[in-house]
């Protein structure tokens, strides 16, 4: 099925936004070998991994399905959001079960925004997202790798959040608007914004850590 996606974000009564977005894209993202844990081991921790998510993974019907409804967060939490924590990591949801974007590249959908937090970040134009997910990595031979231009790739894909952050590694997920380019003397007003709310984030995991301690 192909869906049209609407050009604007809305708004409900009750001041949540519900917006089109991109959630996960196929392609190869970069990572250090440090963030891959035992399976890149025998590499120096800072070299650039290069890692392929391929359309029969990230369009599978179970990976698919552990997206419906996921939790909107800021920034990516320490742990997976569960209904143990969701009273204070979760910002908003995922609107129902995304699809396969017309363009065979991207995983879509809408997303809701329930919390002025997230609704201040990305109104100063904080809007790129970045999947929350679990997969199996499968490391290719270095002959592979020479030959198709990435050394690993995911499968069994299964997502637990989507989180909101200023720069995303996929770089094409984002929430979608047509809103006006912003002059410069506004650009600058958000960076500022975008500033102080990043240091209220950080005060809020800070009280955050400490509440989960005291649990």
């Amino acid at each position: 099925f192909a869906f049209d996606l609407p050009t604007q974000r809305k708004f409900k009564d009750s001041g949540a936004m519900v917006a089109p977005a991109t959630l996960a894209r196929v392609g190869i993202m970069e990572y250090s070998a440090g963030q891959l844990g035992n399976l890149f081991a025998d590499k120096p921790k800072g070299e650039v991994i290069k890692v392929m998510t391929r359309a029969e993974d990230l369009f599978h019907e179970d990976a698919i399905e552990s997206a419906r409804s996921a939790p909107i967060t800021i920034g990516h939490p320490d742990v997976d959001v569960s209904v143990k924590n969701a009273d204070y990591l979760q910002k908003g949801n995922l609107d129902g079960v995304p699809f396969k974007d017309e363009d065979g590249v991207h995983l879509s959908g809408h997303i809701i925004l329930t919390h002025e937090e997230s609704l201040n970040l990305v109104d100063a134009g904080v809007d790129q997202l970045s999947s929350g997910h679990d997969a199996r990595l499968v490391r290719l031979s270095d002959e592979e790798a020479e030959e198709l231009g990435y050394h690993a790739y995911k499968t069994n894909i299964r997502h637990n959040h989507i989180a909101i952050v200023p720069r995303g590694r996929a770089g094409s997920a984002r929430i979608k608007d047509e809103k006006e380019e912003p002059n410069e003397e506004v650009k600058m007003y958000d960076q500022e914004h975008v500033s102080g709310l990043e240091a209220r984030l950080d005060a809020a995991v800070t009280l955050a850590d400490s509440l989960k301690a005291k649990l």
